[in-house]
Order: structure tokens, then C-alpha cells, then sequence
């Protein structure tokens, strides 16, 4: 049986093949392909190639090798509609690698007569991992006016905001969590100049995204607070680093420290000095040399690590 929708002058055909068939066309969730916890609410879109209206359907759902979940629909779907079916929640062990499955089989408690369209699959990767403090530094460029930014957690409530500026922020975290930090740009383009980038990372100098290109209208980074940041600052010492941003030099004020050992690193964790100091309270870097962008600095007392980053107009 055959049946033809004509549009002016266009026809389209869809073909009804058996009388009971159920064709799984999409899933539409997870639709992230990073994803930062194990618990998903997968949803699919199926359509009726059937003659006959489907009023049951069963399906089958897992993620990688673990415990296959089924769901019973119930429903009234003619010929030729669709439906978007949720299914129940879904909770396991998040891989680096995750991929799920999910079959649909009996439309109206009999074998499907198309069994070849009942199985999809999904790959998703887990989110970045990152420390319960996030460091964020934006530098707009010159066409800033059109960016923005948020910082969400999973409920979707906004932590943290900005645009139109420069910014250096850092996010405070609860471990245990999964966040997303979306940017957007209005024109469309991204950082379209020389002069725009973001960058983000952790207190335990992991870069979790940086770009200087084109994003389009917006990107979004998800990442779960998995480790509490545990770097002390030593402020009973009194340590400051300036000026920041710099063109030239730095200053390192050690305070009460008589012996530390300074490194610096590039946003891609090379080192580019290092060096050991002793007997001095102040201590002067030339910067001049170094490209534009930013840099972490640490100062190491043998008990105590202060990290800062460094600004390098």
C-alpha cells in the first residue's frame, strides 16, 4: 500500500511497509556529546511505517555493557506520525568512552515486520574533571561588545555572568557537581581578531578548553567538580605578584620566606623558568622577552605551593 501528500507541485511517497512496523528515527537525548554524570533521561523519536495503528511498543535501553533498562510505551500512533518517547531514568558507571543502545521490538505485542529499523546507538565522552576551583580569563578583543558568558550548574541556575569586558574570574565550586560554561558571541563569529581568547582551567594547572578562533554563536564546556582544590596559598606570608597584567616585569614579594623555588608555565604546561632562591625577600622577572598570554606562576616553599596567573600584554 502506498500513499502520496502532494504539496503544489511537489509529491512526496512514504511507503507503508507490513501492518505492525515501528521505525526508531532518533534519539534526542542524551544529545550532548560530552556528558559529566552517569544518570541520563534518554528520549527517542519513533514513527509508525505500519498500516495499522500502534498502541504498544517495548524497549530495550543500555549504556555500554551494563544493565539493560526496558520501558513498556502505550499510546495510539497512526500511520505515518511520530512520537517523542521518554524513557526512565537511567543511572551508571561513566567510561571515558560511553556509547547506548536502544531497541524497540513488538509494536502491538507482535513481531516487528521491518526488524532492520528498530536499533540506535549514541557515543558520548565524559567531561573533563576538574579541581572545586575554576579559574576563568577572557580577553574580549576588539570586537568585545558582542561577547558574553555564563557559568550554570545543572539545575541551569546562572552562578556566574559577564560580557562586553575582559575578565578574570574564578569560580568556587562544590565537588560532587557538573557545571557548564557557555560563551556566546552575537555577530556569530567567535573572536574574529588577534586579540580575543578564553581560556580555562583548574588550580591544578588543567587546561579545560581554550580557544582563540572561531566559535560561532556560542560554545558550551561541561566539566563535574570531582577533586576538592587543596593548593594553599601562603597568605600568612604575604606573598603578592605585580604588577598583573605586566608588558615587562614582574615583582614576587616573599614576605617571611627566606627560601622558595619560582617556576613559571605557558597555558600548555611548559616550563618556561625555573629557578631556586635564597636569602632574598623580593624577587624581579623580566617578562619582556616572553609572548603574549597568560602564565602560571608558582611559588614553592618546600611546605606550601601560591599559584597565580600572569597576564603578559
Amino acid at each position: 500500500t502506498s500513499k502520496e501528500i502532494l504539496n503544489g507541485t511537489k509529491a512526496s511517497t512514504d511507503i507503508s511497509i507490513g501492518e505492525n512496523n515501528v521505525l526508531l528515527q532518533k534519539i534526542t537525548s542524551p544529545t550532548d556529546s560530552i556528558i559529566c554524570e552517569g544518570i541520563i533521561n534518554p528520549a527517542i523519536v519513533i514513527k509508525n511505517k505500519g498500516s495499522e495503528n500502534i498502541t504498544t511498543l517495548h524497549i530495550e535501553y543500555v549504556v555500554n555493557d551494563e544493565e539493560t533498562a526496558t520501558f513498556d510505551w502505550t499510546g495510539n500512533l497512526p500511520y505515518g506520525e511520530t512520537e517523542v518517547i521518554v524513557l526512565d531514568e537511567y543511572t551508571f558507571d561513566t567510561q571515558q568512552n560511553n556509547t547506548i543502545t536502544i531497541t524497540t521490538s513488538l509494536p502491538n505485542g507482535v513481531a516487528d515486520d521491518d526488524p532492520t529499523n528498530d536499533f540506535k546507538s549514541f557515543d558520548f565522552n565524559k567531561s573533563p574533571e576538574t579541581t572545586s576551583r575554576v579559574f576563568l580569563e577572557l580577553v574580549v578583543g576588539q570586537w568585545g561588545f558582542e561577547i558574553t558568558w555564563d557559568l550554570l550548574d545543572a539545575s541551569e541556575t546562572v552562578l556566574y555572568s559577564g560580557g562586553g569586558a575582559d575578565a578574570t574570574e574564578t569560580f568556587e565550586l562544590t565537588v560532587g557537581e557538573c557545571y557548564k560554561f557557555n560563551i556566546y558571541d552575537s555577530y556569530g563569529n567567535g573572536f574574529n581578531s588577534d586579540d580575543g581568547f578564553y581560556e580555562l582551567s583548574d588550580s591544578e594547572r588543567q587546561i579545560i578548553r581554550y580557544t582563540d578562533g572561531n566559535f560561532g554563536d556560542e560554545e558550551m564546556i561541561p566539566f563535574g567538580a570531582t577533586i576538592l582544590a587543596d593548593v594553599e596559598s601562603i597568605t600568612d606570608n604575604n606573598i603578592s605578584i605585580y604588577p598583573n597584567p605586566t608588558s615587562s616585569y614582574i615583582n614576587i614579594s616573599l614576605g617571611e620566606i627566606s627560601k622558595t623555588n619560582v617556576k613559571i608555565t605557558n597555558i600548555v604546561g611548559q616550563t618556561i623558568l625555573e629557578q631556586d632562591y635564597k636569602a632574598t625577600k623580593n624577587i624581579k622577572i623580566n617578562f619582556s622577552d616572553f609572548n603574549s598570554g597568560i602564565y602560571l606562576i608558582e611559588v614553592n616553599n618546600g611546605d606550601k605551593i601560591f599559584k597565580e596567573k600572569i597576564i603578559k600584554n
